[in-house]
């Protein structure tokens, strides 16, 4: 399918491919792909998901942030806050009815900021190795010295664990938007599915588990994948992930009704 483009008010041109539902589908709600931080709409998962929901006649969406993918902008540049509001502009301007929002890693901490924002909207949440508040809980923690300095110096450094940057700014600004310890979860009460790979050696899988004492939803449901690590990307967790949401979308209609 072809990339579409719609623009911000910032000015980002952002890259979504959008598939509506069939006409025997209409009543069902849409699925909206957030991908984590550096990821894009091309990734195993987004490509799998979107494609089953297609194949199932279901409406989907899938984006880039600006500075990803397809998307203008400079990754450098983006702040979380931005970024949730690129996404905020597709879940308003190209999705249509309720949706679920599904959320790799960042993208995880992203649905449950559009789920705040937008509860009228939102009709349930997928979270995939969800990485809530991660600058403040993960990435500080574990920079070394060097990186601390380059951090001051040049305003940014390249994470331990992958080859991407991160800024000193998207840092600081991404403490507005924390989760944990808050009470704002307590405000999200759709049913909530998190997966998480026990082998994650990026985000603890106990995360979720956190996540699930912290929000409000009567219908929270954790499952740990034994065998996969962070990415979720294996055939076992892509199956596990299509046939939980598969389950949403039937618990999710009828938590809208």
């Amino acid at each position: 399918m072809e990339i579409s483009y719609s623009k911000h008010t910032d000015g980002t041109q952002l890259a979504y491919r959008h598939h509506p539902a069939s006409s025997q589908q209409m009543d069902k709600p849409g699925i909206l792909f957030l991908p984590g931080y550096g990821s894009d709409m091309e990734g195993t998962k987004a490509t799998k998901l979107f494609n089953w929901a297609r194949e199932q006649g279901l409406q989907a969406t899938l984006m880039d942030y600006g500075g990803h993918g397809s998307s203008s902008g400079r990754f450098t540049n983006g702040t979380l806050g931005q970024w949730r509001d690129h996404a905020s502009h597709i879940l308003e301007t190209i999705a249509s009815g309720p949706q679920i929002l599904v959320g790799s890693s960042m993208g995880g901490w992203i649905m449950m900021l559009l789920a705040l924002q937008w509860p009228q909207r939102v009709s349930g949440l997928m979270g995939l190795a969800t990485a809530t508040d991660f600058p403040s809980r993960l990435i500080l923690p574990s920079l070394t010295n060097e990186q601390k300095q380059e951090l001051r110096r040049k305003g940014e450094t390249i994470l331990t664990y992958s080859s991407l940057p991160i800024t000193e700014h998207y840092i600081q600004e991404s403490v507005n938007h924390h989760l944990f310890d808050t009470g704002h979860l307590r405000n999200l009460t759709c049913p909530v599915a998190l997966i998480h790979g026990v082998q994650d050696s990026v985000v603890p899988w106990m995360w979720s588990c956190q996540l699930q004492q912290e929000l409000g939803s009567d219908s929270v449901t954790v499952i740990l994948i034994k065998n996969d690590g962070h990415r979720l990307s294996e055939p076992q967790s892509l199956d596990i992930a299509i046939n939980n949401l598969a389950r949403m979308c039937k618990e999710s209609y009828d938590y809208s009704l």
